[in-house]
């Protein structure tokens, strides 16, 4: 889950779009993964007081293993790209 507190811009997708959280959210970050997978917990800071906002991110089914959790992440976060119409540039890798 680190790679998703290293992108915040990802996290911030998947809020907006499938939870409809309005505003800035400010600085966020994944604190816990369920131990029963039920849920993601992660807090955001919105501006301008930056106060810490609980919430916890519904995995219906639940996993089983800490696996599973980023393809939905990953599927949700594409999702809301295609939404907001965000196009992702492909990056060509050169061969020296």
């Amino acid at each position: 889950m680190s790679e998703y507190n290293a992108r915040p811009d990802h996290l911030t997708a998947i809020l907006k779009h499938q939870f409809k959280i309005p505003g800035h959210l400010g600085w966020l970050h994944i604190a816990q993964i369920d131990p029963e997978g039920k849920f993601v917990l992660l807090f955001y800071h919105p501006p301008p007081e930056g106060k810490e906002v609980r919430f916890e991110i519904p995995l219906n089914p639940p996993v089983k293993t800490v696996f599973e959790i980023k393809p939905r992440l990953n599927a949700w976060r594409a999702e809301a790209l295609q939404e907001y119409k965000v196009v992702r540039e492909r990056r060509c890798r050169s061969m020296v």
